[in-house]
């Protein structure tokens, strides 16, 4: 599988919110300003704009970036309304994300029936976090009820532990700190890889 576009929208809800799609080698097929005012109606756009695009190269796959999959959803998996039910029962998890992204799940999963749709969660990363990492400084009434740290931003870090690993020898013996920043900003202690 290979990627051929990759689209988004930036500032839904702004009167000037941006649609940007990109073609496999970064390079900017369409930059578009327009008040997107809600997930719908940038939803829809970002669609038309894709299925004018894809006239040669059908759709096939589509790939989502979720905030949270709860303590069991962790590794990417194929989206069914089964692992769709179980996200909205976690939704208090992340309410300023996860409610908009399976939303627009639902949206795009109507528009492409055809097309093979998998969730990644930005919680694999961290999924091995030692236990003095995923506890530490939480009381042990609230550790026994469940609560832990998921960790943020794991796919970002993903990317970069690759990127590291293909241009520094021995990536598994080395202890490493990486910031991700941006769109909200975390830090992440790696040993071994």
């Amino acid at each position: 599988m290979e990627l051929e576009w990759s689209g988004s929208i930036t500032g839904i809800g702004d009167q000037q919110a941006k649609l940007l799609i990109s073609d496999s080698a970064g390079k900017l097929l369409l930059s578009k300003e327009a008040p997107y005012l809600n997930l719908e109606i940038a939803a829809a756009e970002l669609i038309n704009r894709l299925d004018s695009l894809s006239a040669r190269f059908p759709i096939q796959h589509i790939g989502y970036r979720l905030v949270q999959g709860g303590p069991i959803h962790r590794m990417p998996e194929v989206i069914n309304e089964d692992l769709i039910k179980v996200l909205e029962s976690y939704t208090y998890l992340a309410p300023n994300h996860l409610p908009e992204e399976i939303q627009l799940i639902r949206i795009f999963r109507e528009s492409y029936q055809k097309a093979i749709h998998i969730a990644c969660f930005d919680t694999c990363f961290h999924q091995n976090m030692p236990s003095v990492a995923k506890f530490y400084a939480l009381p042990r009434a609230f550790r026994d009820q469940g609560l832990m740290r998921y960790g943020f931003h794991g796919l970002s870090y993903e990317f970069i532990m690759q990127e590291l690993g293909n241009k520094t020898k021995d990536i598994e013996q080395k202890k490493i700190i990486i910031a991700h920043l941006g769109n909200g900003a975390s830090m992440a202690a790696v040993s071994g890889g």
